[in-house]
């Protein structure tokens, strides 16, 4: 597995920080590793309101890390959704993504 933390995540942290919290935020992911690892890097860099969606937890926030397969978890929140962030989105369709 890529090490998190590098590039992209720290790309979304800095962007999810410039908008100051003003705007309701999704990010989805292929797994639920992925969405732990961007929650914790969320976490670590204080950015306030963020919660997690997967098969393992349910705590939606302003801004949401979830897995593609947990969408149907979060269906209320995409009207309010002002930001959206896909990681790996190529990566979606493959048989990979289950997890």
């Amino acid at each position: 597995m890529a090490e998190i933390g590098g590039g992209k995540t720290l790309i979304f942290t800095a962007l999810l920080k410039a908008l100051e919290n003003k705007y309701p935020a999704v990010i989805l992911m292929r797994n639920k590793s992925l969405v732990e690892q961007t929650y914790q890097v969320f976490k670590q860099h204080n950015l306030p309101n963020v919660g997690r969606v997967n098969m393992d937890f349910n705590e939606p926030n302003h801004i949401t890390c979830a897995t593609i397969q947990s969408l149907h978890k979060i269906e209320d929140l995409v009207p309010r959704t002002k930001v959206l962030i896909v990681d790996e989105v190529h990566e979606f369709s493959s048989k990979k993504t289950i997890q």
